[in-house]
């Protein structure tokens, strides 16, 4: 049969496996734990370690993003079956936005049939929304991120697909807390208590329909130069535009980051968005790791930190 399932099961799966287990593995899972997660054999983990693939470049989206919703769930402690639905749903979504289309057509010279490709599929709803943020704020408490902690705390909102108005948007009341840069608790997440980040988020949204989640962090010039060139950062010129003009242009189909740098009585402020409140946790993990290199790496040169623009 001529079905998107086909190249679900024989491409799509075997390489999220592969990069899944390797993306673990590097963050020091063992391979008998990731096997569990993944309900597979020690072995094929083991394989999937030493195993090089070469995927059709127009199923190359739908891999990364797959494979990093999965990533994210599996480090906030997802059990087996929680990650499982976790694939089902992130698949739903990336066909709903078409990212299987074009290696559709590839593979069997055809145009996909719209009953197949997500027509008619619902929104992921209020309690997938507060599912996606508590899970989020697992996979952040207790880690050290006292590289992008702002002054005035961290806090992270998602929304659902075709939210509109601040009702639609959830996110901590208070802000997530923090004690020496780890959070270490947090309010549950509501709907409609942060006007200004759901702003922000809707504001993304509408321009850019992939981006559901939205997390402000600190900004400076050592942060800046940690974000690799190909992740996009986009930085406010207050004389040029607006914060929602810049977002509206950003790149930011697949996430990315927006800064603010802050003028009189205003801090200085990344924004990190993402497809989901675990994406955008997980970038930020992944940023502040990337700080703390730089900062190591300069500090044994003898080099001079990067200015900090909240001093």
């Amino acid at each position: 049969m001529k079905v998107p399932y086909v190249i679900i099961t024989e491409e799509l799966i075997p390489e999220v496996r592969r990069r899944v287990s390797i993306e673990l593995g590097r963050r020091g899972w063992s391979q008998g734990r990731i096997a569990g997660i993944l309900g597979i054999s020690q072995v094929m983990v083991s394989r999937y370690f030493h195993e090089e693939r070469i995927p059709s470049v127009s199923l190359n989206s739908m891999i990364e993003t797959v494979s990093r919703d999965m990533v994210s769930g599996a480090l906030s402690g997802e059990s087996h079956e929680e990650i499982s639905i976790r694939f089902c749903t992130s698949v739903e979504r990336c066909m709903k936005e078409g990212m299987l289309a074009e290696r559709f057509r590839e593979r069997f010279s055809m145009e996909p049939y719209p009953s197949c490709f997500g027509m008619g599929l619902g929104t992921s709803g209020r309690s997938a929304v507060l599912r996606d943020l508590s899970a989020a704020l697992e996979l952040l408490k207790g880690k050290d991120l006292s590289f992008l902690v702002p002054a005035l705390k961290v806090n992270m909102a998602q929304t659902w697909e075709g939210g509109k108005s601040i009702g639609d948007v959830a996110s901590f009341p208070g802000r997530l807390i923090d004690r020496n840069g780890k959070i270490v608790s947090a309010s549950s997440a509501e709907f409609g208590c942060s006007k200004h980040l759901a702003g922000i988020l809707l504001s993304a949204h509408g321009s850019h329909p992939s981006v559901l989640s939205v997390a402000s962090f600190r900004f400076n010039d050592e942060i800046s130069a940690a974000i690799p060139e190909e992740e996009g950062l986009a930085v406010l010129d207050r004389g040029e535009m607006t914060l929602e003009d810049l977002i509206g242009r950003a790149p930011l189909d697949d996430g990315g980051f927006v800064a603010d740098p802050g003028d009189f009585g205003v801090e200085p402020c990344l924004y990190i968005f993402g497809r989901s409140s675990l994406d955008v946790a997980l970038r930020a993990l992944d940023l502040n790791e990337r700080v703390g290199r730089c900062r190591s790496e300069g500090s044994k040169g003898g080099n001079d930190p990067h200015r900090d623009m909240n001093k």
